[in-house]
């Protein structure tokens, strides 16, 4: 009997690597049209309820004790705010204190005053916004990204750049279609790291790990920032969606986001439409 020889045993191995390649990009393909279909079907959503009611309405306290100003401020937080059912023109939220616990432990990993104060440091100094003007600068450019994503992981981050340039790459062009970043609108994240600092300025209040004066303080600074640096509430809200939906790859949340960014600027009671940006 002949024994099979290397070039048959090569030629075998050649066949099975060719075979395990094209399943895996059939298999690729189809999970990029899955994904396109399910995309689809949200942005549906998304225009489908544009125009309609949202289960419940921005709350606006009558008496808050605070400057026309100071409530400005903390509007410039809304997007987060109404998300959680919260007030959006107090300081406190109203939120019973075992679940700010549970907010700031849990999701956030908070669990003392100096914690909170260095995680609202970080999201106004560099947050998530970091990657995102890096990532936007060389976006379409799947070298360049692949470059990025090395040189980042390089200096021992752990973030995953191609990632996140896929979500803001779907995300960008899943809020377009529905009608957001027109005429030129800035396109830079912030308001995803510095709305989120409101917020957490306000539970941290809640939590007493800051009194009145420590949190407004804060929040006048990021807030103020907010409002000088876009033009209108509608683009500062557009950057909250965009920076979430780069952090979470979650398209199917921006159904959700974006129907609640047509209510802040909307709805009456909403605080974005008493008043403007500036």
């Amino acid at each position: 009997m002949n024994t099979p020889s290397f070039y048959t045993y090569f030629l075998v191995f050649l066949a099975v690597a060719g075979m395990l390649i094209l399943l895996r990009y059939v298999s690729r393909k189809k999970e990029k049209r899955r994904q396109e279909a399910a995309d689809q079907q949200y942005l549906q959503s998304v225009k489908d309820k544009k125009g309609g009611e949202n289960p419940y309405l921005p709350e606006m306290k009558a008496d808050t004790g605070l400057s026309d100003d100071d409530q400005q401020n903390i509007a410039a937080g809304a997007n987060l705010a109404f998300l959680n059912c919260i007030p959006l023109n107090t300081l406190g939220t109203g939120t019973a204190m075992a679940e700010v616990k549970i907010i700031l432990e849990e999701d956030w990993g908070i669990e003392s005053r100096d914690h909170l104060l260095n995680t609202i440091s970080w999201l106004e100094g560099k947050g998530h916004r970091h990657y995102f003007g890096v990532i936007w600068k060389v976006m379409g450019d799947a070298t360049a990204i692949e470059k990025l994503h090395g040189d980042v992981k390089s200096t021992g981050d752990k973030t995953d750049i191609s990632w996140y340039a896929d979500n803001i790459a779907s995300g960008y062009r899943f809020l377009q279609e529905a009608g957001c970043f027109a005429n030129g609108s800035k396109t830079d994240a912030l308001t995803w790291d510095l709305g989120r600092a409101i917020a957490l300025c306000r539970w941290g209040y809640d939590r007493q790990y800051l009194n009145e004066g420590e949190a407004l303080y804060h929040i006048r600074r990021l807030g103020r920032q907010l409002r000088g640096h876009y033009t209108s509430w509608e683009n500062l809200s557009e950057n909250f969606m965009l920076g979430h939906v780069m952090w979470s790859g979650r398209l199917d949340d921006l159904a959700n986001l974006h129907r609640e960014h047509r209510t802040l600027l909307t709805a009456p009671s909403s605080p974005w439409v008493q008043s403007a940006i500036s």
